[in-house]
């Protein structure tokens, strides 16, 4: 048997299947059911309920609830979320206070990368502290480390580990406590 021969028996059958299965699909759509059979329906049951526009309202699902429980709560939580008027401008003056006078060198890095980058939004980075670095055998230097330390872990995902390492190089570089501090590891 040749492989031409083969090839052409196998068109034929897939024309003569496509034809066929053509045809049944006309045969079924003609034949289908006028009316959905719908067992257990009767005049006597009650209407569903409906909305002002006609369309039927369903129940809410159930849902987690904070027992522990999977259920529908029994009253919808009503969030006053009017921000009143004094706690915005306490929230205002406090950030104003507490952001100390940022460097010139760290607003043109960040000028520029928000400018010239491909994202659109800028990247927001928080100044440690002027702190003076005070290089000698005294321990003055370990409570402002602590300081920016704390600072630095209330930081987020991204931004905490570059802070650290930037406190760590200032001080404990400085110091030479590198293995020597709590906070310093062992280079």
């Amino acid at each position: 048997m040749s492989w031409r021969l083969l090839f052409f028996t196998l068109l034929v059958l897939a024309g003569i299947a496509t034809v066929g299965g053509l045809y049944t699909g006309d045969w079924l759509i003609e034949h289908a059911p006028r009316q959905a059979n719908l067992p257990n329906i009767s005049e006597n049951d009650p209407m569903p309920v409906v909305g002002a526009d006609g369309t039927p309202q369903l129940r809410q699902p159930p849902q987690p609830l904070m027992s522990g429980k999977l259920g529908v709560p029994d009253q919808v939580v009503n969030v006053d979320w009017h921000v009143k008027a004094d706690n915005l401008s306490q929230a205002t003056t406090a950030s104003t206070v507490a952001s100390p006078a940022t460097n010139t060198p760290h607003t043109n890095a960040t000028n520029s990368v928000s400018s010239g980058g491909s994202s659109s939004q800028a990247i927001r980075t928080r100044p440690i502290g002027a702190a003076n670095t005070a290089s000698g055998s005294g321990s003055g230097w370990e409570p402002a480390f602590r300081r920016e330390i704390a600072a630095c872990r209330q930081l987020g995902f991204f931004e905490r580990a570059s802070c650290v390492g930037d406190v760590r190089e200032r001080y404990c570089g400085a110091n030479k406590a590198w293995g020597k501090v709590n906070d310093c590891p062992a280079r």
